[in-house]
């Protein structure tokens, strides 16, 4: 939300907040949660009335991203299509010849009553009309499944697929006569369909689920986001402002669950030195029959001999937090796939060290970093090579299992998956003690 919201999330906000006293009205007239309505917004189109999702109106547009299908089969909105598609190419042309000092004063006014006469052939550009569409689809989506959260996750999936998943869910007993009737009869919610589902139970469901894509599995977690920002641009921007400015410093929420000031970093050999046997940090055993994953042999050699630095074990360390994360991801690969082997690339390294990987990075053409988690012990990297694409499925199901309890956040990285555990990997740390006691 942070990353891609137009502008910024703050912006995004305050664009979208000018449309509340719409959201509520709508809100009212269809027995819809302003406040879901309003985040919806937020995600979909950041309060961009014009906003399309292609080149042309046959995809999702306006406010509430409809389908031209959508509009017309299911929320009684007028749709001209042809006349549509008319008005916004000439609507891009007049913007084309604004280009040129002697068309650029007229262009405006021009363009201003295009947008009027596509509003009129096109309801879902006009904002009254596309905010009243995206709440009644929500109150038919809730009064056909029976639950806001299911109601809210079919806006993106679609009412079909979604009733498609809940059947899967439920089987091998037989759905009762409507979907509604299915949901309450098994007490089906989006959080058990969604981590009830994985390669080992309920396959079908996870399956379907895994077809759709992250944009759809996560599009309720994604929509709980946007109602968050929207709380803290009414309630705290001082707040906000901080989170988007440490969202902007990485491109994943790590900073967000470890804030650079909030968070002790390890300056140089000696102080990580003294972590080790202090128990602040735990020495990584490279025993991949008993944990699950494997060291890779260049850990940690590039700090070897650096400022006070003997040798790479130094390197081969995390905070015990960490060390959990870690267990917990490998043992559940392994439950998932038979197997694990995943690599360690990365793992807890000074801020000197850190200096001296992003030399060599800058040298092969890398992109500066401003910062590095890997400093704090609480970031380990592992490597997107797999011992097979059943572990890889699996550890992808695992990774995003847990950044949607707020465990981990991670991020792709060209040969690596970054990982940075959060404080409530706290909740693991029974697995870290039994299996990897700290020294100290």
């Amino acid at each position: 939300m942070y990353a891609f919201s137009p502008g910024g999330a703050g912006a995004s906000a305050a664009r979208v907040a000018r449309y509340r006293s719409g959201v509520e009205a709508a809100a009212e007239r269809h027995d819809v949660e302003p406040d879901t309505l309003e985040a919806l917004v937020m995600l979909e189109s950041a309060g961009r009335p014009e906003v399309a999702a292609g080149d042309d109106p046959e995809g999702a547009v306006g406010l509430g991203q409809i389908l031209p299908e959508t509009a017309t089969g299911l929320l009684g909105m007028s749709v001209d299509l042809e006349g549509s598609k008319r008005l916004t190419r000439a609507i891009e042309r007049q913007r084309r010849r604004a280009r040129s000092r002697q068309a650029r004063r007229a262009a405006p006014t021009r363009i201003a009553r295009l947008a009027r006469r596509r509003r009129a052939v096109d309801e879902r550009y006009d904002s009254v009309r596309s905010l009243d569409g995206a709440a009644r689809y929500l109150a038919i989506a809730e009064r056909r499944l029976g639950r806001e959260d299911l109601a809210v996750v079919s806006y993106h999936m679609g009412l079909g697929n979604l009733e498609q998943v809940i059947e899967a869910y439920v089987a091998p007993a037989r759905p009762r006569r409507t979907v509604r009737a299915t949901v309450e009869a098994y007490e089906v919610s989006y959080a058990r369909l969604f981590y009830d589902s994985s390669p080992l139970q309920n396959r079908r469901a996870y399956s379907l689920l895994a077809d759709f894509g992250d944009d759809s599995r996560s599009y309720l977690l994604r929509v709980e986001a946007a109602r968050e920002i929207m709380r803290l641009h009414r309630d705290d921007r001082t707040e906000l402002s901080r989170l988007e400015r440490l969202h902007s410093l990485q491109p994943s929420g790590e900073l967000v669950l470890r804030p650079p000031q909030e968070t002790e970093s390890l300056p140089d050999p000696e102080t990580m030195a003294e972590a080790f046997g202090d128990g602040d940090l735990v020495a990584l055993p490279n025993d991949p029959e008993r944990l699950g994953f494997v060291l890779d042999p260049a850990l940690g050699t590039l700090g070897a001999g650096a400022e006070a630095a003997p040798d790479p074990s130094l390197y081969r360390g995390l905070r015990p937090e960490a060390v959990a994360a870690l267990l917990y991801i490998t043992k559940e690969v392994d439950r998932v796939a038979g197997r694990s082997g995943l690599r360690v690339t990365d793992a807890a390294r000074g801020e000197a060290y850190g200096r001296r990987l992003a030399a060599a990075g800058r040298a092969r053409g890398e992109p500066p970093r401003p910062y590095s988690p890997h400093s704090t012990g609480f970031s380990f990297d592992i490597a997107r090579v797999y011992p097979s694409p059943r572990v890889r499925r699996a550890f992808a199901y695992v990774l995003e299992r847990l950044r949607a309890l707020r465990v981990i956040d991670y991020v792709y990285e060209p040969e690596e998956i970054h990982v940075t555990a959060g404080p409530d990997a706290e909740r693991l740390l029974e697995l870290q003690e039994a299996l990897v006691p700290a020294r100290g």
